[in-house]
């Protein structure tokens, strides 16, 4: 009796510790036109990952200001406010970078909070969005979500979205190898960082780097690991490292 159910434990238990971790890109492009009804030129956002189990992984966006932390009641109780990484700033507007309206692109490496690679499945990209100037308090003009599956096999979806938000892309490009220990932030370095002109990256097994600005346009793309960033404008960047053994975003300040 004691064998068997040694056994019987055994399986569950071993079943987690396999479970596949497939390192990899998410690319999430989506497109907000200006409303008008109700109308607005602000707009409060914020953009997170989701399991299939609806457990909070990651925010990758959120803006808001001091008079509008309101308006994002789903984000602000599933995140518990947390925006390790995020893109994040105060409520948009049209001279704000990004703009309050248009089109906007997502990033996410498969990692959640704390820097784990999480387990391959079914995950969920959510948006929430307000705008109206005298919205009620603790809600939101728009909520929608679009699901894709995290795994081995390269995933491209362009899924429905509504007058508030389409023209949806979901791109998930796995790496070539699944590791177990994720990469980290200690495996790779840029100096300086900040610069005024030229950083290094530093690194093993670096195959690509490509520059991206806070909305995620790639300004750049090279094998070179000294760039000059002298004609880029001040303000912060993500670089992704890309190596044989998946890729890591760091951030660089430009002065």
């Amino acid at each position: 009796m004691r064998k068997a159910l040694f056994t019987f434990l055994l399986i569950p238990i071993f079943g987690v510790l396999l479970q596949a971790q497939s390192i990899g890109f998410l690319t999430f492009k989506f497109t907000q036109p200006q409303p008008t009804s109700p109308s607005g030129n602000k707009n409060v956002l914020a953009v997170w990952i989701e399991n299939n189990s609806g457990t909070f992984i990651k925010t990758r966006m959120r803006f808001w200001g001091n008079g509008t932390s309101d308006h994002l009641p789903t984000w602000k109780s599933i995140s518990s406010q947390n925006i390790v990484d995020a893109i994040s700033g105060a409520t948009l507007k049209s001279s704000t970078n990004p703009t309050a309206f248009g089109t906007k692109t997502i990033m996410w490496d498969g990692k959640d909070v704390s820097g784990n690679i999480v387990a391959d499945g079914i995950y969920t990209v959510w948006i929430e969005s307000s705008w109206e100037n005298n919205l009620a308090y603790n809600s939101h003009n728009e909520i929608i979500d679009f699901s894709f599956t995290k795994g081995p096999n390269a995933e491209h979806l362009m899924p429905n979205g509504d007058a508030y938000i389409n023209n949806v892309s979901l791109d998930w490009v796995p790496s070539a190898v699944s590791i177990s220990k994720p990469l980290s932030e200690a495996d790779f370095s840029i100096f300086p960082n900040p610069t005024n002109d030229k950083i290094k990256v530093l690194g093993n097994n670096i195959q690509e780097i490509r520059i991206y600005n806070i909305s995620g346009k790639m300004l750049l793309h090279t094998i070179d690991k000294d760039i000059d960033m002298s004609s880029f404008a001040v303000g912060m960047y993500l670089v992704k490292i890309i190596t044989k053994n998946g890729s890591f975003v760091k951030k660089v300040y430009k002065l």
